[in-house]
């Protein structure tokens, strides 16, 4: 009998999944507003033997009303990561700063940016670069599904939402 539930969910979580995955954005240039930051640990296939995951960094913006995320960073702040080339209008000199500045990011009137949408080979929307940050946003919030609190197939050890926007139940 748990195995019917565990497929139910798995059902109930696809169907919820197509939502954003059926209309595909076209490659270009596009306005989403950050509504969620999720730390989560280093996927295990690229965890060396006998090391430990490293923390790893992703987003997920409003874009037209569909919730795309980034691909998981580094949690590091240096000239070699790929985190301060991804978000290089921050003029943050360290995580710290980041930290900050992604704080009021987070808020109803913040966090709007100008994105370089593209497509991988399985068809997802992916966020290829942010451009530059935007004054005002169309976003007015949502419920986000609760598959977004997963990176790498495992929950989040944690997440931040901007204002507006909640967990689906």
């Amino acid at each position: 009998m748990p195995r019917l539930t565990k497929l139910n969910e798995i059902f109930e979580n696809s169907k919820s999944q197509k939502e954003f995955v059926n209309e595909a954005l076209d490659n270009g240039a596009y306005t989403g507003k950050l509504c969620m930051v999720r730390i989560s640990k280093q996927s295990q296939r690229f965890v060396k033997e006998g090391e430990k995951p490293k923390d790893m960094i992703s987003f997920v913006f409003d874009v037209e009303d569909k919730l795309i995320a980034t691909k998981a960073f580094g949690l590091s702040w240096t000239d070699k990561s790929s985190l301060p080339k991804f978000f290089k209008m921050t003029k943050a000199k360290n995580l710290a700063e980041f930290d900050a500045w992604l704080d009021k990011k987070l808020a109803a009137t913040d966090g709007t940016f100008e994105l370089v949408i593209g497509r991988n080979d399985a068809g997802y929307n992916t966020i290829d670069m942010v451009m530059s940050e935007k004054k005002t946003t169309e976003a007015k919030g949502c419920k986000i599904p609760k598959f977004f609190k997963k990176v790498f197939g495992e929950e989040c050890v944690e997440y931040a939402l901007a204002d507006g926007y909640s967990i689906a139940d």
